[in-house]
């Protein structure tokens, strides 16, 4: 009994530690114009910023974002995502819930953030709840902090960086293997007010920088194209965004070289409170 809690526990440490690494390296992005754009994520000043760049986060009403995430077709790796953004004053703040995984193993995630807006740039700090399970070990938790900003430098230019688990916290009790820490930064040109290129790079403790490169162009009011590549991920994707009034379906699908394809479907509802 013992050697198998050993080996159960050890499984979960595994889990718990690469997951994230993982996630950074190939689905960091949450939303169907995230993942349309390769991953390139964080210089998207949109709701899904909540689980994307928590600097990013802007809406100009009460927002109601959900993502459903199908991770490698081939592998069943599915996940959801659910959160609610809205201004308050000169703040923005939000509060997600992702779910993923089964009955073996599973991880849920809660995050809350604050977004401030000082003169040029929008700053964020993101808390995050992380609760791990594994069938026959139970569960473990950890709690992470999150920074992250957009900053404009002018018209056509944006920069930003993301810092994930910057306190490089652990699971409770497992304090000497702290969970991945992950840092991005990513330059977006707008040469055009229908079209951006954002650019983006990667780098967790573990693993070697990623790259992401991702186009989006704004056919009309209700339609937008997206694609994007990552060369050190071996992925390509393609994106469709269409609005109607105050509601927005964001489609994508990419193709992994190992792993083979994913898709995503994502819904944006806003509703102005009066």
């Amino acid at each position: 009994m013992k050697t198998y809690a050993f080996i159960t526990g050890s499984i979960l440490l595994v889990l718990a530690t690469c997951a994230p690494g993982t996630r950074a390296q190939n689905f960091t992005a949450t939303g169907g114009r995230a993942l349309g754009l390769a991953g390139s994520s964080i210089l998207l000043t949109d709701a899904y910023g909540l689980f994307n760049n928590p600097g990013a986060t802007k809406v100009q009403s009460l927002s109601f974002i959900g993502a459903y995430h199908t991770q490698y077709l081939n592998l069943g790796l599915n996940d959801a995502r659910l959160g609610i953004v809205m201004p308050i004053g000169q703040f923005t703040t939000g509060l997600g819930v992702m779910y993923y995984g089964d009955k073996l193993f599973n991880q849920m995630q809660i995050s809350g953030l604050l977004v401030d807006e000082i003169g040029f740039s929008r700053i964020s700090l993101r808390g995050n709840y992380h609760q791990y399970y594994v069938q026959g070990y139970g569960y473990r938790s950890a709690l992470t902090l999150d920074i992250g900003g957009v900053f404009t430098l002018s018209r056509q230019l944006s920069l930003a960086m993301v810092f994930q688990n910057l306190t490089r916290s652990g699971l409770w009790g497992e304090a000497s293997s702290p969970l991945n820490s992950l840092m991005q930064i990513g330059l977006s040109y707008q040469p055009a007010a229908q079209f951006r290129l954002d650019m983006q790079l990667e780098k967790t403790i573990a693993d070697p920088v990623g790259f992401r490169l991702g186009m989006e162009y704004q056919i009309n009011e209700a339609l937008s194209a997206r694609t994007g590549f990552s060369p050190t991920a071996s992925l390509a994707a393609l994106g469709l965004g269409i609005s109607w009034k105050n509601f927005t379906l964001d489609l994508a699908g990419n193709y992994q070289q190992q792993l083979g394809y994913s898709g995503v479907v994502a819904i944006l509802i806003h509703k102005q409170v009066r």
